[in-house]
């Protein structure tokens, strides 16, 4: 599929997200994340200008056309919206705070750390069941459900910048995704 994109630029109609393979799915979204748009093969897909309205007024029935994926109709419409009030965020150079995304529906813990990350290049721990797996399974923290303060004491010290954070992140979902599954991990490899 990237190799298409490379070379006519363009992005086939009839591409259905679901019917990729995990493996797949994951491959991508790992890449971007690691290499921070150093890859040049992602540009095709940043040069997409895409309008908030368009976000806001897309229908669920379009949704589950493009995706095959069959979400709550409510959630999915609050989720559209929250997506285009970050976007307008990104656009006009805003940078919320954690507590600011947290507030719009459908944003958690876990998802206003990664725009905070992702989106908006601030560096925040990204404390997800990944990381909390390997810190257990390394010995750093006591527990996979420790607080979310405890596990910030452990590793906040190596942050000092977005880019810090960054790799963080995505070295934390390569080593799991690799090693760290959730039953039978491979420790010795890892």
């Amino acid at each position: 599929l990237i190799s298409k994109y490379q070379t006519d630029k363009e992005c086939p109609e009839d591409v259905i997200l679901s019917k990729l393979p995990s493996s797949v799915i994951g491959a991508l979204a790992s890449l971007e994340r690691y290499y921070n748009r150093l890859n040049r093969v992602f540009d095709p897909l940043y040069q997409v200008e895409i309008e908030t309205e368009a976000i806001r007024n897309i229908t669920v029935e379009k949704f589950r056309q493009i995706t095959e994926l069959n979400f709550p109709h409510d959630n999915l419409k609050k989720q559209f919206a929250s997506a285009a009030t970050i976007l307008d965020m990104k656009r006009s150079s805003y940078q919320p705070s954690r507590t600011e995304l947290k507030k719009l529906d459908r944003v958690g813990d876990e998802a206003a750390d990664t725009l905070l990350v992702y989106v908006f290049k601030q560096p925040p721990l990204i404390v997800d069941q990944y990381l909390r797996r390997i810190l257990y399974r390394h010995f750093i923290i006591d527990s996979p459900n420790s607080s979310r303060p405890l596990i910030e004491k452990a590793v906040n010290p190596f942050i000092k910048c977005h880019e810090d954070a960054h790799r963080l992140h995505a070295r934390i979902n390569e080593a799991t995704i690799l090693y760290c599954s959730p039953q039978n991990p491979n420790c010795t490899e890892c």
